[in-house]
């Protein structure tokens, strides 16, 4: 590719009248010096080029899913791991937390940690508790996109922009069920 080149540089200084500028003595001198520099260039193009490192944005979403439910009886931490019951049988630790783009495909999955009973009274009875349950959930790998839609399992899907995902601190809150607070 220079060599080319340099001759054709070379022919055009002694075309064009400025053989004086050349002489006998300095013409080896320099193509010396091109050859050198072709060398050079030859065994950098001959290199794999250089892997440049990926720079790939991403994010982990947490937050939490409650399971508001009314379960008469005693208090269910002391007798039962804090899971979906009735309608909610398919809400329990390791439900899994999808995260997609606004075409709908899936961009990573995460799941629900194990739950914890909360116990909240009932504002028309004194004695009477609702057993409600609290699961974290956590998604890592969650690439850059303009707009995420992050479902647990079969139960709906809340969809956020890129923007708002940060003003929330990629922070999410999921709520589902009833009790007569």
């Amino acid at each position: 590719m220079i060599y080319g080149w340099r001759w054709l540089g070379i022919g055009a200084v002694f075309g064009s009248g400025l053989v004086g500028a050349f002489t006998a003595m300095q013409q080896p001198a320099l193509e010396g010096r091109v050859a050198a520099l072709e060398t050079r260039v030859a065994g950098l193009e001959s290199r794999a080029p250089l892997a440049s490192p990926a720079v790939s944005e991403s994010y982990s979403i947490t937050g939490s899913f409650l399971l508001r439910q009314a379960l008469p009886g005693e208090p269910m931490r002391d007798i039962a791991p804090c899971v979906g019951i009735n309608g909610y049988g398919d809400i329990t630790v390791g439900l899994e937390v999808v995260v997609r783009d606004g075409s709908g495909n899936v961009l990573a999955v995460g799941e629900l940690g194990p739950g914890e009973w909360i116990e909240e009274p009932r504002a028309s009875e004194v004695a009477a508790l609702d057993f409600n349950c609290l699961f974290p959930l956590r998604v890592d790998g969650v690439p850059r996109v303009p707009f995420y839609g992050v479902s647990v399992g079969r139960r709906g899907e809340l969809t956020f922009t890129f923007d708002e995902m940060v003003a929330n601190g990629w922070e999410v809150q999921f709520s589902i069920g009833e009790n007569e607070n």
